[in-house]
C-alpha cells in the first residue's frame, strides 16, 4: 500500500494508521530553506565557522604566496596598496561556508559584472557590479595588446576575476584583509632583503624591458635610488602589469615633455645671432637629464592637491638632489614651486 493510500485511509478514522504514515513521510535536512528570492537565508552547517582558524589558515598561505597576493604603487604621491583575486579566493576558500556567484551583461563596448557574496552560515549576502571595457588596452605604438580571439576571452576574464576580487574583499572582515596585506608585504620585504637591494633593482629593470616599459618612466615616479619599499611598490605593480590586470601607461605613464616650438630655419649662415648647428655649444647630459627630471616634477606637482601628496613630492626631490640626479638650479625652481603650492 502506498503512502497516499494509507493517509486516505488514516483520514477514514484509522488514527493510528494516520500517524505511522505521516512518520513514514522523507523529512528534509535540518536547516535547510527553500527560497524564491535573488536571497539566501542561513542554514545550519555541519562545520561551523571559527573566526582564529580562519585568520590562521589565511595568513599561512599569505607568508608563503607573498607578491601573487598583493600589489602596491604610487598614485598621485599617495600609496595605493590591495590583495590580488588570487588572495580574495584564498580567503574564501578559508572562510567556509560561503559562495560567491558572478552573473554577467553584455554591452555593445563592455561587461556588466555583478558579483554576489553568500554567507549560507550567517546569511549576509553582498553585491558589487563592475565595468568592464571590452576595448584590449594599448601598447605605446596603439596597437592592442591583447588580440583576436584569445584577447577577448582574457579581457572578459579578468573583468570577472576584478568583479570576484571587489566583492570579496568588501564581505569579508577589513581586519582580516589589512592582516593579509601585512603578511604578504613582509614575505616580499624578506626576500628582497635577502636578495640584496642591487639584485633586486636589477631584477626590477630587467622585467620593465621585457614588459616594454621605459625606465625612465619608472624613475619619474619612484626617483633613481630605491629603498626596500620602493622596490616592493615596483614589483607588485609590475606583477600587476604582467598578469593583465594592470595597465602600463596607467602605472608608468610616459614622462612628460613641455612643447617646443620649432625654430625657424637659419637662411643665413654669416648671422651668429642665428647659430648652425657647428656654433651650438654641445649639451651637458648631466643638465639634459636634470632637465627631464625637472619637467617630471613639474607634471606630479601640478596633480598634488593634498599635504601628503606635497610632502612625498619634496622627498623625493630632495633625494634626487643629494644624489646627483638634479642640479642646484633645477632643485631650487622645484622647491620654490613647492613653496608656492595650497593643498588642503
Amino acid at each position: 500500500m502506498s503512502i497516499a493510500e494509507k493517509a486516505k485511509n488514516a483520514i477514514a478514522g484509522n488514527k493510528e494508521q494516520l500517524e505511522n504514515a505521516l512518520q513514514e513521510l522523507p523529512s528534509l535536512p535540518a536547516g535547510m530553506m527553500q527560497t524564491k528570492t535573488g536571497y539566501v537565508t542561513a542554514v545550519q552547517v555541519i562545520r561551523p565557522r571559527v573566526l582564529p582558524e580562519v585568520e590562521r589558515r589565511v595568513l599561512e598561505e599569505a607568508s608563503i604566496a607573498g607578491d601573487d597576493f598583493y600589489y602596491s604603487w604610487q598614485q598621485g604621491g599617495e600609496t595605493i596598496e590591495g590583495l590580488s583575486v588570487g588572495a580574495a579566493l584564498a580567503m574564501v576558500r578559508n572562510f567556509g561556508n560561503c559562495a560567491v556567484d558572478v552573473k554577467v551583461e553584455e554591452q555593445p563596448f563592455s561587461y556588466i559584472f555583478s558579483a554576489t557574496f553568500i554567507d549560507l552560515e550567517t546569511g549576509f549576502n553582498l553585491t558589487r557590479t563592475f565595468r568592464q571595457n571590452k576595448q584590449s588596452p594599448k601598447s605605446k605604438s596603439g596597437k592592442d595588446i591583447y588580440k583576436g580571439e584569445r584577447g577577448i576571452d582574457i579581457v572578459f576574464q579578468i573583468g570577472q576575476s576584478k568583479a570576484i576580487r571587489n566583492v570579496v574583499l568588501n564581505a569579508v572582515p577589513n581586519w582580516l584583509s589589512k592582516k593579509v596585506i601585512m603578511k604578504s608585504k613582509d614575505k616580499i620585504i624578506n626576500q628582497i632583503k635577502e636578495m640584496g637591494i642591487p639584485k633586486a633593482s636589477q631584477k626590477i629593470i630587467d622585467k620593465a624591458k621585457k614588459l616594454g616599459i621605459p625606465i625612465e618612466n619608472i624613475q619619474a615616479i619612484f626617483g633613481k635610488t630605491w629603498d626596500v619599499e620602493h622596490i616592493v611598490q615596483i614589483s607588485s605593480a609590475l606583477r600587476a602589469i604582467e598578469d593583465g590586470v594592470e595597465n602600463a601607461s596607467d602605472r608608468f605613464p610616459d614622462v612628460a615633455h613641455p612643447e617646443q616650438q620649432p625654430e625657424p630655419p637659419n637662411t643665413d649662415s654669416g648671422n651668429k645671432e642665428n647659430p648652425t648647428i657647428e656654433d651650438t655649444p654641445p649639451v651637458n647630459p648631466i643638465i639634459a637629464a636634470s632637465n627631464k627630471i625637472k619637467e617630471a616634477y613639474y607634471t606630479d606637482i601640478r596633480k598634488t592637491k593634498t599635504e601628503k601628496q606635497k610632502t612625498f613630492i619634496t622627498q623625493n626631490i630632495d633625494r634626487d638632489f643629494s644624489s646627483g640626479n638634479l642640479t642646484e638650479e633645477d632643485y631650487n625652481d622645484l622647491k620654490k614651486l613647492l613653496s608656492l603650492l595650497q593643498t588642503k
